[in-house]
């Protein structure tokens, strides 16, 4: 009988459920990942199931009750700082039932090695699990060692072992991952000019040469960049157009266009092949030119992304991002002239971040009317990043109040204060900032094309209310913390 395989990818546990509609539309992909694990597993006899909580919605209850309904024979969880509690909670659930080993892998246990390897957990898998994956497996089943399989943490008569991990020398033997085991009519996207098409996420390259201090990144995946042959590339799009219907692609890569050269054989190899899709991704705004971008929208790019993170120089500087404004003001232009989405991230609580260069990072978003949309997040010292080392030593006006890697979520979780800033400060900002950089009539024309006027009317609302709470409940909250605690 084949061994049965579940994988689960946990539910981020929002605080403010109203918010769900908008993050989801911003930062729910297909769980790529998973589906390479999935790959490995099936082709050495195991059958696979993939649970995604966060796109399904699943309450706790539901993912621990279909683990146990799916009777395997093991359950794997991916695991990113920001999801550890629920993968905690899943994990104990399924363990109060049934005794069913749970492996772990993802960005939080290769940061955190050793201390990952809680009491609910038995095993953990560090860095690229493509093909570590397969020879734990083999062991699992009693044909190999645990002391061999490369970044595998195990215990062995109550001791807990670490094996250093390595990094797949080659991106060239990477499977199709086979997309039907999710539920795929969830993953759509609104895609300029072509309504909401199906949608999945795709990589072509791993690895990224920059040294953002709030990046792990290369904890990950390292400095060195790695590139898949562009041929397997397309016969992944094709697979994913005959297959699954499928025309939209997401790259994941960190960097998309750091190598030029790469993309534009990547178009045109797009072109020459006939295929009918759009596609978006991140790089960075120093990374593209008028030509590249030329070339990429006439084989259905149509969404770009950069990370801008703050507004003011020094804190840039502080960030090691090694990019001026300069070139962000003239990558949004050139998008904009080019008619092409463009949008961004930033940041609020960063190295050396004061009230001042807070408001520099709002204003640049709200002054640039080339700039259509921006996600607001509070900076977190994730395990494995420069950030964390300089929180814990309280560099640039930083200090860590919260330690506990469980509470490091994603919205409105402040883990620390700086200079003249606390962490309700930082709670309230992130609303207000959200709220104000939008108020113009370019970002909100463009926001509506974004996510329709029904989610931001209601999302609009509701993010009005949670602003309403936090001055009224969270303010008085802290402040009695700090007058009687």
């Amino acid at each position: 009988m084949d061994k049965k395989l579940v994988l689960v990818s946990p539910s981020y546990q929002y605080r403010n459920k109203s918010l769900r509609w908008l993050a989801k539309s911003i930062t729910v992909a297909p769980p790529l990942g998973l589906l390479y694990v999935a790959e490995a597993a099936k082709s050495i006899g195991w059958s696979v199931e993939i649970i995604d909580s966060e796109m399904e919605e699943y309450s706790l209850g539901t993912v621990v009750n279909k683990v146990i309904s799916a009777a395997p024979d093991l359950v794997g969880i991916t695991v990113t700082t920001p999801f550890l509690q629920s993968a905690i909670q899943i994990s104990e659930g399924v363990k109060k039932i049934a005794s069913i080993p749970v492996i772990m892998g993802g960005a939080h246990p290769t940061a955190k090695g050793l201390e990952t390897l809680l009491d609910c957990f038995d095993f953990a898998l560090q860095g690229e699990g493509d093909e570590a994956f397969k020879h734990f497996l083999n062991a699992f089943e009693g044909n190999g060692r645990y002391s061999d399989i490369a970044g595998l943490i195990y215990r062995d008569n109550g001791e807990v072992f670490s094996n250093s991990s390595q990094q797949l020398e080659s991106l060239d033997r990477l499977a199709v991952p086979e997309r039907g085991l999710l539920n795929l009519k969830k993953y759509v996207s609104r895609v300029p000019n072509h309504g909401t098409k199906r949608y999945t996420s795709i990589m072509a390259t791993r690895g990224c040469p920059y040294e953002c201090v709030f990046c792990a990144v290369q904890t990950m995946y390292g400095r060195t960049l790695r590139f898949r042959p562009v041929e397997d590339v397309i016969e992944e799009i094709k697979v994913c157009i005959k297959n699954y219907n499928i025309t939209h692609f997401h790259f994941v890569d960190d960097t998309l266009t750091v190598n030029k050269n790469y993309v534009r054989k990547l178009c045109r190899s797009i072109s020459d092949n006939d295929l009918d899709i759009t596609w978006e991704g991140w790089t960075r705004a120093d990374c593209i030119d008028e030509e590249l971008l030329a070339l990429m929208m006439s084989t259905g790019f149509v969404r770009i992304s950069f990370g801008v993170e703050t507004g003011n120089p020094e804190v840039m500087k502080n960030l090691k991002k090694d990019m001026n404004h300069g070139h962000i003001n003239a990558a949004f232009e050139l998008a904009s002239k080019m008619g092409l989405e463009a949008r961004c991230s930033v940041m609020i609580g960063n190295p050396g971040e004061t009230r001042k260069t807070l408001w520099d990072t709002i204003n640049f978003i709200r002054d640039n009317d080339n700039i259509k949309y921006s996600t607001l997040s509070i900076a977190t010292p994730y395990p494995g990043t420069e950030l964390a080392e300089m929180a814990k030593e309280g560099r640039h006006g930083l200090k860590l109040n919260i330690t506990d890697e469980t509470k490091f979520l994603r919205y409105f979780s402040p883990t620390m204060q700086m200079n003249d800033l606390s962490m309700s400060n930082l709670k309230i900002m992130q609303v207000v900032g959200l709220i104000w950089m939008h108020m113009t009539p370019a970002k909100i024309v463009g926001s509506i094309k974004r996510f329709g006027f029904f989610r931001i009317g209601i999302t609009a609302v509701m993010t009005s209310l949670l602003f309403l709470k936090m001055i009224l409940i969270d303010t008085v909250v802290d402040s009695l913390k700090q007058r009687f605690v």
